[in-house]
């Protein structure tokens, strides 16, 4: 419905260029609702890269995965082998086994961004922390 309702003016980027609408394309996005066939407008001009805009407007990533399906696969696969982790999504969510390689990608990627949140916050100063005893 987003689509249908979306513009299908020509698109102004932030340098001012202008891209026409191209055509519709195509993607598929999996999420707990099972797999789902999207369409939304293309702007595209030769020497330009092409835009989905209704892509960010609807919060879809890059990848074809629901932020929520990637954290149930994430959480299954810190637990249970993926093969496992697969055929339970399978099993509940309806749309066809997820492969172990989808597993793997999708945990390397997110794990990237680790360092990266743990770095963004200072360590505790070390006369408020308590002390502990490890045995």
């Amino acid at each position: 419905m987003r689509s249908r309702n979306s513009s299908r003016e020509p698109l102004v980027l932030s340098d001012g260029e202008n891209l026409p609408h191209h055509d519709e394309k195509k993607r598929t996005y999996y999420s707990i609702f099972g797999k789902l066939p999207l369409e939304r407008p293309y702007f595209y001009r030769r020497g330009s890269e092409g835009k989905t805009p209704l892509d960010a407007e609807l919060s879809l990533g890059s990848d074809q995965y629901s932020d929520l399906l990637r954290e149930m696969v994430k959480e299954l696969g810190a637990y249970i082998p993926y093969q496992r982790s697969a055929a339970i999504l399978e099993r509940f969510l309806k749309f066809g086994r997820l492969s172990t390689r989808v597993f793997e990608k999708m945990i390397a990627e997110d794990a990237q961004d680790v360092e990266a949140y743990y770095e963004q916050k200072a360590p505790p100063v070390a006369e408020t922390e308590a002390e502990i005893l490890v045995i």
